[in-house]
Parts: structure tokens; C-alpha cells; sequence
């Protein structure tokens, strides 16, 4: 497909031609975006993908077969420098931080006005990452909650492991990243959950990955 070079380039992944059409239509009517393609599915999506080279990608997170969130990690690993925005019916933060941690650089609610779409579209083009209104306003709300939940009061190093394990690192990756032994390292993870009042490894996890997400949207 022949696009115009000075356009930026959108593929569209839905499974409802409904909705691929009025994505199509409200962002081929902008003078600076166009659809260069679309797919109902993952399989579709990483045919096509090759072939029309776009510079950013829309993921339902409901699709048939394999979810929005898995593909958005198959087209990361395969295109580290797509940008995906991800579209949901759902407002849930667990979605929300799924996505992202999954390499999502935007996560929009289908029930937001149209046009959070474009602006989504326009803000991760300038390098940030977009939200939806109500995920943001939780996002802060936990974010205010975990800056007085003990956080605070973890030392620079602490701090550290702990952002290390929100964002997905394991024990040992932790240890090689900081130079350190894995028995130092949960000797920190130890005091973190003592200082932050949380029991249990998986909370430990859930909290850190909570706080990681809080304040990168924080910090646009």
C-alpha cells in the first residue's frame, strides 16, 4: 500500500469490522495520520505486519485466540520500536498495568470519547505515554497511597531492588544488575516487606509492580 511520506502510519488489530471501520475513518480523517493496515487476530497480525510497517500499532485486548496482551508482547519482541496502544473495554487497573508491563506505551478505554484515540495516538508519538483519564486518577490514587505505605522510608539501595522487582526482575537478575549476591538481595527484599508491612513474596511483587506504574505515569 502506497502512503503518504509525510503521514505517520497506523495498524489497526480488532476482531469487530464495526469498530476496525470507525478507527479507520476517524483516523484517516486527521491530516497527519493514515491506516496502512488492519487484522482481526494475532495470526493475521504478524502476516501482515512486514508488509505494511507501520509506525504504531492499536491492540484490542479482547481478542479471539491469543489476548491483546500476549500479542503486544510477540510484536515487542519482534519490533522493539513499534509503539502499541492498546484499546479496552475494561477500566480495571490489573489490565491496565498488564498492558504496559507488557510493552503497551498506551492504555485507552473504548468508552472514552473518540478523540482520546487521536490524542493517545499524537502523545506516544511525542515519546510518552497515554492513559485513560479514570486509569490515571486510580494510578494516583495508589500512588498517593504507596508514597505513605512505607516507601519513603526505604534507603537508596532498598529503593532500588524494590523498583528492580516492580519491574519484573528476578532474584538473581536483581543480584547481577547490582553486583551482589542473591542471598544479599533477598535480604533486602526482606527488610523492603518489613518496612512497607507486606508478608509475602507475591505481594511484595504486586505492590512494586503497582508503585513502578504509578510513577511513570506520574512523571508525564
Amino acid at each position: 500500500m502506497q502512503t503518504n511520506q509525510n503521514k505517520k502510519t497506523v495498524f489497526i488489530v480488532d476482531d469487530h469490522q464495526l469498530i476496525r471501520q470507525g478507527l479507520k475513518q476517524l483516523i484517516n480523517h486527521e491530516h497527519d495520520l493514515e491506516v496502512v493496515g488492519e487484522a482481526v487476530d494475532a495470526d493475521e497480525t504478524l502476516t501482515k505486519l512486514p508488509q505494511s510497517v507501520p509506525d504504531i500499532i492499536t491492540i484490542d485486548i479482547s481478542l479471539e485466540g491469543m489476548s491483546g496482551i500476549e500479542l503486544t508482547k510477540k510484536v515487542k519482541l519482534l519490533y522493539p520500536d513499534l509503539p502499541v496502544l492498546i484499546l479496552s473495554m475494561y477500566d480495571e487497573l490489573t489490565y491496565a498495568r498488564r498492558s504496559l508491563r507488557a510493552g503497551a506505551s498506551g492504555y485507552i478505554m473504548k468508552s472514552d470519547p473518540q478523540k482520546q484515540i487521536i490524542t493517545g495516538i499524537r502523545t506516544i508519538f511525542g515519546g510518552e505515554i497515554f492513559v485513560s483519564k479514570r486509569i490515571t486518577e486510580k494510578i494516583l490514587q495508589e500512588y498517593a497511597y504507596a508514597n505513605t505505605s512505607g516507601v519513603e522510608c526505604l534507603s537508596d539501595r532498598e529503593l532500588e531492588v524494590f523498583m528492580l522487582i516492580g519491574q519484573g526482575h528476578s532474584t538473581r537478575q536483581i543480584a547481577e544488575r547490582l553486583s551482589l549476591s542473591p542471598r544479599t538481595v533477598e535480604t533486602y527484599r526482606n527488610t523492603i516487606k518489613e518496612k512497607v508491612g507486606i508478608a509475602t513474596s507475591g505481594e511484595l511483587m504486586r505492590f512494586a509492580v503497582q508503585w513502578v506504574i504509578a510513577e511513570l505515569v506520574a512523571s508525564y
